[in-house]
């Protein structure tokens, strides 16, 4: 995300809360086979250069489902 004049921090950490949001908001539609959804980690991909424009986040979830034995599409 470009973050011009702002803090990369700043941006660093929302791009962080919009991620997290995206993975655990209760209205988002999942698989039925998603038992679980754990936020792991996350935080600032990288300090940005003084050259650079653009910033960016990582994030780790663990996310745990069923399934039947050698057949991942059903549980």
């Amino acid at each position: 995300m470009e973050f011009g004049s702002i803090n990369p921090s700043i941006i660093q950490e929302k791009i962080l809360g919009d991620l997290i949001w995206a993975m655990t908001n209760p209205d988002t539609e999942v698989s039925d086979l998603v038992e679980d959804v754990q936020y792991k980690t996350g935080g600032p991909a990288d300090f940005p250069n003084a050259e650079d424009s653009v910033t960016s986040s990582f994030i780790e979830f663990e996310i745990r489902y069923d399934t039947l034995t050698g057949n991942p599409y059903q549980q």
